[in-house]
């Protein structure tokens, strides 16, 4: 086994959680080296532990959007179920709490739109630019879809070109007064 081979499994078994002893074992390295590159490979060891829960937690949780689609469409069903419910025979009342706790919970899922630029001060091309990572960033936690994003962006981009055709503007009028006065 090459050592470039050798020190990607150390990572992947470190990451895993191995001791060294064990790692030294599995890989055949002396407990030196075990020790060097455990100091030495430390920053890729953590970043392939925080990549490895990253995709267990993609794996094993909705986003946002699925998460509003799926308490839509049970709510659909519920829907449907009390539209054909003989209320003489069905207990109402269990239809009804199930449909109260699906908007409960639809309801907490809202996400109202809102003004990227809302401290009440005009806009700056500094100012959009920080909105629009603002945007990245809510986009990176799931607090706004991609769709919801996409609005925001379009948005913040449309002042971004206002202001530079307003610049452009000063800057042709600046140039016509210096040629006019010529």
């Amino acid at each position: 086994m090459l050592p470039l081979e050798k020190k990607r499994d150390f990572i992947e078994h470190r990451s895993e959680g191995l001791s060294l002893r064990k790692i030294e074992k599995l890989v055949g390295i002396a407990h030196a080296t075990a020790m060097n590159w455990d100091k030495e490979l430390a920053g890729e060891i953590a970043q392939l532990k925080q990549d490895k829960l990253t995709e267990l937690y993609d794996t094993y949780t909705m986003t946002r959007e699925a998460r509003i689609k799926s308490l839509g469409e049970n709510l659909t069903k519920i829907d449907k179920a009390l539209e054909q419910a003989d209320l003489s025979t069905v207990a109402p009342e269990k239809l009804l709490d199930m449909k109260l706790k699906y908007l409960e919970a639809l309801g907490a899922e809202y996400i109202p739109v809102r003004n990227p630029l809302s401290d009440g001060e005009a806009p700056t091309p500094q100012k959009l630019v920080l909105a629009l990572a603002e945007v990245v960033d809510k986009v990176r936690t799931g607090e706004l879809t991609e769709k919801q994003a996409d609005k925001e962006t379009k948005a913040i981009y449309n002042l971004l070109k206002g202001f530079e055709i307003v610049e452009l503007k000063n800057k042709l009028e600046l140039l016509e007064s210096v040629i006019g006065s010529r």
